[in-house]
């Protein structure tokens, strides 16, 4: 059996060492499952929609996939520089320095990439007072975060359709984040305001997959509340918040290819 993992920096890794991410601590508890790991920096649905096309566009295949998103569609979505949906949060970026012919640009895109653009959301030390002073307005712009909702929904909704039209199983999860359920946050400083913005996001993403009940959509948000120390950000976690996942992800997919545990 062939698992494909797909999703931003929380599957790719960053946290934790290589050994205790969550594919592999997956393939550990499935030593005969081949596993990849798809994911990359910033990707949100959109990003993971296009890469899952261009794996069957190689003919590559795959038995299970599974999408583990949530934190890059709520967060890096809601900034007010993304002015039209969907997007990337580097399109701000790439629109002014693409047609330029500035000495340096790649140096300077490649330092935004890995550092202004992608932690500008995890250590935000400038904190705003009002929702006009607000860098985010998933609150305060009418209808954006239903709208980042209902994107993140069809793309969760055409991946499935990809994937079992062409043989496969298809898992969507709506990930973790210190900013919903009630996990311990106490040793972190998170930022409040981008908080409110996206719960907005995330109350939204539970209506719609309420709404639809699709059979291969499930609420993970819940699975870090409790006493352990497990965020080292709004997002990202330790090896222990990454094993609990690779034990829920394996159930389900067990459960679906009817392996009892």
């Amino acid at each position: 059996m062939t698992v494909r993992f797909f999703g931003g920096s929380t599957m790719w890794g960053e946290g934790s060492d290589s050994e205790h991410t969550i594919p592999p601590l997956f393939n550990k508890l499935n030593p005969g499952v081949k596993v990849t790991n798809h994911a990359q920096l910033a990707y949100n649905t959109r990003q993971e929609l296009d890469a899952l096309i261009s794996l069957y566009s190689k003919d590559e295949s795959a038995d299970v996939v599974v999408f583990y998103d949530g934190v890059n569609d709520a967060a890096f979505l809601c900034p007010k520089e993304i002015d039209e949906l969907p997007a990337h949060r580097l399109v701000p970026m790439y629109r002014d320095k693409l047609y330029t012919s500035k000495t340096g640009m790649v140096k300077d895109i490649a330092a935004k990439v890995f550092l202004a653009n992608i932690l500008k959301v995890v250590y935000k030390f400038t904190k705003k007072d009002t929702p006009e002073d607000s860098p985010y307005d998933c609150l305060s712009k009418p209808g954006k975060a239903e709208e980042i909702a209902g994107i993140m929904m069809k793309n969760w909704e055409l991946a499935n359709e990809i994937v079992t039209n062409r043989g496969g199983k298809f898992i969507a999860i709506l990930q973790p984040a210190a900013f919903v359920g009630k996990p311990r946050t106490d040793h972190l400083k998170l930022d409040e305001d981008l908080g409110k913005n996206f719960a907005e996001v995330y109350r939204h993403i539970q209506l719609k997959i309420k709404e639809r009940n699709h059979p291969w959509i499930f609420d993970l948000s819940n699975k870090f509340d409790g006493s352990d120390h497990i965020y080292i950000d709004f997002c990202h976690v330790s090896p222990n918040g990454n094993e609990i996942i690779a034990k829920e992800i394996s159930d389900l997919v067990n459960r679906m290819n009817g392996i009892s545990q």
